[in-house]
């Protein structure tokens, strides 16, 4: 398949429409509602089989809403479109109808690529309490993906869950043995009944060890108006009509709510767990909403979705007597390189591999890279890939010149690090002029001080850049990030991280001692002649 061509698998839906007498799903404007229809909660389903190239591919899914007739639901109401797994629904969407109106939402689902594969089904729910009914059409849109992809996903709270009081509960989950990039907990959270209008806390916590603690809350707008045609409306200045912007005029559909608004769809909130979930291990998942009222209650769900990791370091061994050992290091010990590249590139592609064969090639011309067998990845961000996880520190970290600068991955990620890093791939103290006049020790990285993307580099927008001459996380000098942006048109130095180095004794170490086995066995046989 062309990869850059958008393909669409159409699943159109009519509200509360069961399948079809042959097995398929009504498409397009088809007539659903009519007599009859009360009080109920039906569910639409259909099932459809999915291209096998979704598992690489950013995936949107496009819910187009609308009355069914003229004669409007006088209500909003929650809608869902679902994935229907083994372990529970999930969200595709989530939404609130507005007042009347029709109204398109598009959610980017390729955090759940590895459960839209094959044959699945997928099923959407509007509950009215009434005659009107809704109509709703479903594209799932399949797009060129810029960042890693999706390998494990699966549902920790059902989607179609609903908590009525307050208290923990808590869900395990079994985190597969694999090789993850980032592993980020979804949660979605919009409060209803006597809660609609009340500010509550929530709290998710791993292990006992608190990930989440927000009050979910959508501040009041008068943007959505447009579908909300039939919300109530009170002329707050008096002047006899009710278009004022809010608060002059207010519309019911304005009013701040409980992490929803009218005519608006519901996102969930992406919690980087990477650090509290480990690959193989079981984790204890718990959730609560403090203070629910009596007659409150709060539509929940939550997943977790894992992206696939960096190929592991090859660990390199290296002879205790060679020249890039720090010094004090001996035979065991292991250590990682980083230097700032002596040459410069632009920040023009968004693709992690082009930074990191610059670095390579900068170790490669040094004689510190391929003809040693060591791999070099540059310490920078892209969109989908943070610093952290492209070059990983697994071991403590050393300048070309042999100072540390960290002692491991904690150490380097926390904000600081002890020395600059200053020196090239020449175990050379940088020169100022390989810099953009007025842009002196300034390297491009798109990376926070914690390791991961902050305007990360893309042809798209400015990119951080952080200061080699500093170690520090100070506003202006930050090491990798002193909170300032370039172009990308700018040519700068990169930082690069070689993978780990073990010492091991040198070749003739080993070529004595066999040498000196040798002639002690011959002398303890000569002896017992």
């Amino acid at each position: 398949m062309d990869r850059n061509r958008l393909r669409t698998v159409a699943v159109a839906c009519a509200a509360l429409l069961p399948l079809l007498a042959d097995g398929s799903a009504a498409y397009g404007d088809v007539n659903v509602f009519t007599n009859g229809f009360t009080n109920a909660w039906q569910t639409i389903s259909r099932d459809v089989t999915l291209p096998d190239s979704f598992q690489t591919s950013r995936i949107l899914a496009r819910v187009h809403v609308y009355p069914d007739s003229t004669y409007f639901d006088p209500w909003d109401r929650s809608g869902h479109v679902w994935l229907n797994t083994s372990g529970g629904r999930i969200n595709l969407n989530k939404f609130i109808t507005g007042f009347g109106g029709t109204t398109t939402f598009t959610a980017d689902v390729s955090h759940l690529a590895p459960l839209l594969q094959g044959s699945v089904r997928i099923e959407g729910r509007i509950p009215t309490n009434g005659n009107p009914g809704w109509r709703m059409t479903l594209d799932l849109l399949e797009e060129p993906l810029s960042s890693p992809p999706a390998v494990w996903a699966q549902s920790v709270v059902r989607a179609d869950t609903t908590w009525s009081s307050s208290g923990w509960r808590q869900q395990t989950v079994q985190v597969p043995d694999d090789n993850f990039g980032r592993i980020m907990l979804g949660y979605y959270a919009t409060g209803h009944g006597n809660d609609e209008f009340q500010q509550r806390r929530h709290l998710i916590q791993v292990d006992g060890q608190t990930v989440f603690d927000q009050v979910v809350w959508r501040n009041a707008s008068d943007a959505l108006r447009s579908v909300n045609p039939n919300s109530g409306r009170w002329d707050g200045n008096g002047d006899g009509d009710t278009t004022d912007p809010y608060p002059t005029d207010y519309w019911s559909s304005d009013f701040a709510r409980a992490g929803w608004l009218p005519g608006d769809d519901v996102d969930p909130f992406m919690i980087d767990v990477t650090d509290y979930l480990t690959p193989g291990q079981s984790h204890t998942i718990g959730y609560n909403i403090e203070g629910i009222a009596a007659g409150g209650s709060w539509e929940v769900g939550s997943f977790v979705s894992a992206t696939a990791g960096p190929p592991p370091w090859a660990t390199v061994q290296i002879d205790v007597n060679d020249p890039l050992v720090p010094s004090g290091l001996g035979v065991g010990d292991k250590f990682q390189l980083a230097f700032v590249t002596s040459t410069t590139r632009d920040g023009m592609s968004s693709d992690i591999a082009d930074y990191n064969e610059f670095a390579q090639s900068a170790a490669d011309a040094a004689g510190i890279g391929a003809g040693k067998g060591v791999a070099w990845r540059a310490i920078a961000s892209t969109p989908g890939d943070d610093a952290r996880d492209n070059a990983q520190v697994t071991a403590p970290v050393y300048t070309t010149e042999g100072k540390l600068v960290a002692t491991g991955a904690a150490d380097m990620w926390d904000g600081e690090i002890l020395v600059p890093i200053d020196h090239t791939e020449d175990g050379e103290l940088i020169a100022t002029d390989v810099f953009p006049q007025g842009k002196e020790w300034q390297v491009r990285t798109g990376t926070d001080s914690d390791g991961t993307g902050l305007d990360p580099i893309t042809a798209a927008a400015y990119a951080r850049f952080g200061n080699c001459n500093s170690t520090g996380n100070d506003f202006q000098d930050g090491w990798i990030d002193r909170r300032e942006n370039h172009p990308q048109n700018l040519l700068m130095p990169m930082y690069a991280l070689s993978a780990p180095f073990e010492v091991v004794p040198e070749p003739s170490t080993f070529a004595l001692a066999a040498l000196g086995l040798l002639g002690l066995i011959g002398f303890g046989r000569r002896r017992r002649r």
